[in-house]
């Protein structure tokens, strides 16, 4: 897992790229979300002073700002 390799360098993680546009995201919001919080707790028990922050958005997205 990356976050093994990289917890000492990297301390913000982004979770996806742009999950409104399906291209890179196939998903519904509410499996977003879940990817989302379980991530999070991964990331948060392998590097505590992590921070875990959503994608960014397209903001003309396909997927998700219509959901």
């Amino acid at each position: 897992m990356e976050l093994y390799r990289y917890k000492e360098s990297i301390k913000h993680w982004e979770i996806l790229n742009e999950p409104d546009i399906t291209v890179f995201w196939k998903g519904t919001v509410e499996k977003y979300v879940e990817l989302l919080e379980a991530t999070y707790k991964t990331i948060r028990e392998i590097c505590p002073e992590g921070v875990v922050i959503s994608a960014g958005l397209d903001g003309h997205g396909e997927n998700i700002s219509k959901g």
